[in-house]
Order: structure tokens, then sequence, then C-alpha cells
């Protein structure tokens, strides 16, 4: 793995005619190698996977963001910087899903967020007691932008909308709010309006501040030997 992110990493800044020192992407490579692993072996410790399904749905969704909607075209681009779709899938894809759906658990779990669960069954309890949701987003949600708009979040496609919420809220009924657990954090969404695939959506957003603490204190539990002098 090390010595294909070398080579794609090398062609990468060749083709794109960026100045690198070697020893920098040397370094970068192997740091970022070692991050990977300790994540996969994190995330396997826990019960966390990543299924084949979440890894084709991400590629899709890479391909696109490229703009390569024509599939034909789109081995012919990676080739040239050596790698395959295979590769891109499960040396690029598959470690960013194994750290997504780790931090989507994290968030679940009320033992390892122990204020922001609170909180959170705090305000879905006094929505559901009759308190305005709009009134307790302005005042507590956690998304600044958020804030602003009284947890309006106006309306939204579906297909935009993070896959760990969408799958949350598509077959939701106007009107039901639910809890919902992101990488991000937690949120408590309400679905206003609906029209097709277009959803009005308001949130109460609570961050999940402990993932990156409680990560680097499982990865002190992990030894890691190197073989490779730079």
């Amino acid at each position: 793995d090390y010595l294909l992110k070398y080579t794609v990493a090398k062609k990468f800044f060749a083709n794109d005619q960026v100045s690198q020192e070697d020893g920098g992407i040397e370094g970068d490579l192997y740091d970022s190698l070692v991050r990977d692993v300790k994540i996969r072996r994190v995330a396997q410790k826990f019960g966390v996977n990543v299924s084949n399904k979440e890894i084709d749905s991400e590629f899709e969704l890479s391909r696109n963001a490229w703009g390569f909607r024509d599939k034909n075209n789109f081995p012919d681009f990676l080739n040239g910087y050596g790698i395959s779709e295979d590769i891109l899938k499960n040396s690029v894809i598959r470690p960013q899903l194994f750290l997504k759906n780790l931090k989507i658990w994290h968030s679940a779990k009320p033992e390892l967020n122990k204020e922001a669960h609170a909180q959170a069954e705090d305000l879905y309890n006094r929505i559901e007691n009759g308190e305005d949701m709009a009134s307790l987003a302005k005042a507590y949600t956690q998304d600044e932008s958020g804030r602003l708009v009284w947890g309006d979040l106006g309306f939204v496609n579906s297909t935009e909308l993070l896959a760990e919420i969408r799958e949350g809220v598509e077959n939701a009924k106007i009107g039901e709010r639910k809890i919902i657990f992101s990488r991000y954090g937690i949120h408590i969404i309400q679905l206003e309006e609906k029209n097709k695939n277009l959803l009005r959506l308001r949130q109460i957003f609570i961050a999940d501040n402990k993932f990156e603490n409680w990560l680097n204190e499982e990865f002190k539990k992990i030894k890691i030997y190197k073989f490779i002098n730079f």
C-alpha cells in the first residue's frame, strides 16, 4: 500500500506540476498509511465494518463529483495516475469509510458522549412535551448558521444529505422528528414539508467533541513497527 500510494502521489505532483520534495511525500504518506491501519484496527475492535455496497455508493458519488458522469472515461483518467478503480476503492475510499463509520458509531454511544446524549434527550423530550423546536434550535443548536435561522435548513434535495441523515429522514412523515447520529455528532431533525425529493428540515445539532481524544487514546494501545527510513 505504501509503495502504491507513493507512486500515485509522485504522478499526481508531476501531472499537476506541483513542486514537492521527495522526503515530504514519503513522510506524509507513511503517516497517512499508519493512521489508516490504526483506524481500521480500532474500527474492527468495536465491530465497525465497511460493506462493498457502501464502497460502491461512495465511488459513484466521487466519480460524479469529479465530473465523470460518463463512467467509460473514468478509468482512463485514473490510469493517468497509475491506479485502477479497484485500487481507488480499496486504498482510498475504504479507509475513508472506516473513519466515517467509526465516527458514527462513536456519536451513537451514550457512554462515550454522556453530556451530548443527555442534552439531546432533554431537548427532544422538551419538544415532545410541547416546547417550540425553532426557539430551542435558536438557543441550543451548535450549528452557528443554523442558529441564525432557528434551525430551519430550508428545502434540500435528499441526495445532497449525508448518507446517514438521508437514511434517517427519507421515510419520515410530515411533523415527525428523530434523533440521528452522524459522523459529526447528534441531530434532532424534524421533517416539516416534503415535495418529491425535496425535504424541508429543521434541526438542533449537538457536536461530538470527544471523538479525536478518544481515538488518540485507542491509538496508544496499538503497536506499529517501522521498517522504512526516510
